[in-house]
């Protein structure tokens, strides 16, 4: 059985709240692709799997998903 992530609530938040409305866009391929010019290809992969709760994350990784989500927020 799959272990659910530890993601921080706030996270979790913020990630959701980028899903809808006006921030409809950041679910389509190309905010992926704009993801992938910045990062490597398993580092993206690790950040989808981190907040679709598909892997368990050592606290070190949470920092590493908060410093993306500050990034996905920044993007205008």
């Amino acid at each position: 059985m799959i272990e659910k992530a530890k993601v921080p609530p706030l996270l979790t938040a913020q990630w959701k709240s980028l899903k809808k409305g006006r921030n409809a866009r950041y679910r389509s391929g190309r905010f992926r692709d704009h993801f992938m010019k910045q990062f490597n290809i398993s580092s993206v992969d690790y950040f989808y799997k981190i907040i679709n709760g598909k892997i368990d994350i050592d606290p070190g990784y949470i920092k590493f998903a908060q410093d993306l989500m500050n990034n996905v927020r920044n993007i205008r």
